[in-house]
C-alpha cells in the first residue's frame, strides 16, 4: 500500500494541488484500493488527484498493488505533487519456498511416509532486490507429528512458541535465510500437509503417506457385535472370522491377503465374493474381509489352542508386512465310555435251541448263555486301544477267550465320539456253576 501525504504548515488555505503516480513495474493495481478520490489512466498506468488542503492539516491519497508472481528484484515508487518528486520508496521482492526431505531410520528415502518415519522442513527465504528486507516467517507443527529437533531460523535457535507466533528476520540484499525443523509421525490419517506463512505468502509443502491397519476377531455367530479375540468351540461348531483393513494413508494400497489356521489356508471373502487376487484399497477406504473355520475332532483330540493368523503384504512396499490373529479354544477334554451288557439266550444242551431268557429261566452244566456287549464313545475325545474283556471265559466268534489269562475279546485301536460297537460272545454252563447255587453273573 502507498499513500502520499500533502500537509499545509501554512496560514491559508491550498488549493488544486495536483498529485501523481505511475504503479510500479512488476505490480498490479487493485483499483477498489484507490481513495482520495483519484482518476486511473489505463493507458498510461498512472493515477492522478486535485486535493485542497486547508491551513494546518494533512491530506491523503493512495493506492494498494499486488506484486506479480514473476517479480524479482526491488519494487521502487515516487510519486509526485505540483510537480516535485516525493521520496523514492523501495521494496526488495522476497520469494519464500518450503520443501522436506523423508528419513527412515536415519537414511534419506524417496516415496511415501510411514509412522516413525521422519520429515525435515526448509523454508527458504531469499531477497531478490538489491536493498535489506525484513520478513516475518512462521510455521507450525503439522498435526499427527512431534517436534524432534531444534527449530533453527537464520541461524539462531528458537522455541516453538516464537515459531508459530512468527519472528521478523532481516535479509540481505541478495541473500537468504532458512527456517528447518524435524518432526516425526505418530499417527497418519491422510497426507501430511504442512504451511508456514513469510510475509504475505503461503509457501507449503504436502508429503504422501500410506499406513494399514489390521484387525481381526472371531465369532461364534458371525453376528455384530459378537466379535472378539477368542472362542470356544465343541466338534463341528464354526468359528466366524471378520479382517478390517483400514487405509489411513493417503495413497491407494495394492494388498496381498492370506489367512492360515496353522498350515492351512482359509477361503477369504470380501463380501460375497472369493479374494483370488491382490485386493486394492483406496485411500480412507475400509475393507472387511470374512473367513470361517469348522472345528474337527482331532482338535478337540489335541487340546490346542488354534491360532488364526492373517498377513498382509502391500505389492509396492509402501507400508510394512504386518499381521494379526485370533484363537480358538477346543472345549475342555472329557472322556467317556459306556457299556452296557445284556443277555441274549439261553441254549439248552440237549435241544441246541436258543430260548429267550425270562427270570424264571434255569440253566443246566453245558448249556449255552448267549450275551451281548454295547460299547460306546460318549465323551467328546477320541479313545484310543480300547480293551473289551470278559470275567468269564466265554468263546467270541468261534474263540475261547480265557478270563484267567487275562484275554481280551478285542482292543478298538481308535473309538470316536459317538462310535459305537456290539460284541456277542457265548459263555457254557460247567457243574461248578450249578454247585454254587447262585446266579451266574457276567460283567466285561
Amino acid at each position: 500500500t502507498y499513500v502520499l501525504a500533502v500537509m499545509n504548515t501554512g496560514s491559508e488555505d491550498a488549493n488544486g494541488i495536483n498529485i501523481s503516480d505511475i504503479i510500479p513495474e512488476q505490480t498490479t493495481l487493485i483499483e477498489e484500493s484507490i481513495y482520495g478520490e483519484g482518476t486511473y489512466n489505463v493507458e498510461l498506468n498512472k493515477l492522478t488527484w486535485k486535493v485542497n488542503v486547508k491551513a494546518g492539516e494533512v491530506v491523503t491519497v493512495g493506492f494498494a498493488v499486488i506484486v506479480n508472481d514473476n517479480a524479482k528484484g526491488t519494487i521502487k515508487n515516487a510519486g509526485t505533487i505540483n510537480g516535485e518528486e516525493t521520496q523514492e520508496v523501495l521494496n526488495p521482492v522476497i520469494e519464500s519456498s518450503k520443501t522436506s526431505e523423508l528419513y527412515r531410520n536415519g537414511e534419506l528415502i524417496e516415496g511415501v511416509a510411514n509412522i516413525g518415519d521422519q520429515i525435515k522442513y526448509t523454508i527458504t527465504v531469499q531477497n531478490t532486490g538489491y536493498v535489506t528486507a525484513t520478513a516475518n516467517v512462521q510455521d507450525t507443527i503439522p498435526a499427527n507429528t512431534k517436534l524432534v529437533s531444534s527449530i533453527v531460523l537464520a541461524g539462531e535457535e528458537i522455541d516453538e512458541e516464537t515459531m508459530v507466533n512468527g519472528k521478523d528476520v532481516e535479509i540481505p540484499a541478495g541473500e537468504e535465510v532458512t527456517l528447518t525443523f524435524t518432526v516425526e509421525i505418530e499417527a497418519i490419517d491422510g497426507a501430511i500437509e504442512n504451511v508456514a506463512t513469510v510475509g504475505d505468502t503461503t509457501p507449503s509443502d504436502k508429503v504422501e503417506t500410506a499406513n494399514l491397519e489390521i484387525a481381526k476377531t472371531v465369532s461364534t455367530t458371525g453376528e455384530e457385535g459378537t466379535y472378539g479375540e477368542n472362542v470356544t468351540l465343541k466338534v463341528g461348531e464354526t468359528a466366524y472370522f471378520k479382517i478390517e483393513l483400514k487405509n489411513t494413508g493417503s495413497e491407494e494400497l495394492q494388498l496381498n491377503v492370506s489367512d492360515l489356521m496353522g498350515e492351512t489356508a482359509l477361503d477369504l471373502y470380501d463380501g460375497a465374493e472369493k479374494v483370488t487376487e491382490l485386493l486394492a484399497i483406496a485411500a480412507g477406504e475400509t475393507k472387511v474381509l470374512t473367513a470361517t473355520y469348522t472345528m474337527l475332532q482331532s482338535d478337540i483330540d489335541n487340546q490346542t489352542v488354534l491360532v488364526n493368523k492373517v498377513t498382509v503384504t502391500e505389492q509396492d512396499n509402501k507400508v510394512p508386512d504386518d499381521e494379526d490373529t485370533a484363537t480358538i479354544t477346543p472345549e475342555e477334554k472329557a472322556p467317556s465310555i459306556f457299556v452296557e451288557k445284556t443277555t441274549v439266550s439261553v441254549t439248552p444242551a440237549d435241544t441246541a435251541e436258543p430260548q429267550e431268557v425270562t427270570e424264571n429261566t434255569k440253566v443246566r452244566p453245558n448249556d449255552v448263555i448267549t450275551y451281548s456287549i454295547y460299547v460306546k464313545n460318549d465323551g467328546n475325545v477320541t479313545l484310543h486301544n480300547v480293551k473289551v474283556t470278559d470275567l468269564l471265559d466265554v468263546k467270541y466268534e468261534g474263540t475261547l477267550v480265557e478270563a484267567a489269562k487275562d484275554q481280551a475279546l478285542d482292543t478298538i485301536v481308535s473309538l470316536a465320539p459317538g462310535e459305537d460297537k456290539t460284541y456277542t460272545v457265548e459263555y457254557t454252563v460247567t457243574q461248578t456253576d450249578i454247585d454254587k447255587g447262585e446266579p451266574i453273573i457276567n460283567t466285561a
